[in-house]
């Protein structure tokens, strides 16, 4: 779990998740920056919370580069506002 403190930050007393799109992905999500509130401000707890933000974003990336699409703000607000047509609440990774 040590190799993800590199990625936990702190805004005031609260713990985040602060990483570079990796080199690799930069052709399917143009971003320089992913960022991520861990909602805790227990350090121990939020690299181990930085790890799970970690994998879903790696994840999320390799199925861009899998289904050969792109990151988009517009279709992700897209499929929140949908989801809420059916009554499901959106919630984030944490």
């Amino acid at each position: 779990m040590t190799e993800y403190k590199r990625y936990v930050v702190t805004r005031g007393d609260w713990y985040h998740f602060h990483r570079a799109v990796p080199a690799a992905y930069k052709s399917v999500d143009r971003r320089r920056w992913v960022r991520q509130a861990l909602k805790t401000r227990d350090y121990a707890g939020a690299v181990v919370r930085a790890g799970e933000v970690n994998r879903r974003f790696t994840a999320y990336w390799a199925s861009l580069v899998k289904s050969g699409s792109a990151h988009s703000n517009d279709r992700y607000r897209a499929a929140i506002d949908l989801a809420s047509v059916f009554g499901i609440d959106y919630r984030p990774f944490c």
